[in-house]
């Protein structure tokens, strides 16, 4: 049985160095948090990243479903 873990390192195999539109601008996911959130490269007021969920980004140059 895959735990909690093994969701996340998946999920970092899967979209880390991947481009994405959030809010219109292109961004690289830089990382993914142990939420589950995608880290990326876009500044924050204390951070150099910023997390968003999945739902709310689309993979620049894939066709969405």
């Amino acid at each position: 049985m895959r735990d909690y873990r093994d969701y996340i390192a998946d999920m970092k195999r899967k979209w880390t160095g991947k481009r994405v539109l959030f809010e219109g601008v292109a961004y690289t996911v830089v990382d993914v948090d142990y939420n589950g959130g995608l880290l990326i490269d876009k500044p924050a007021r204390f951070t150099e990243t910023t997390s968003v969920p999945e739902t709310m980004i689309s993979v620049i140059g894939e066709e969405s479903a």
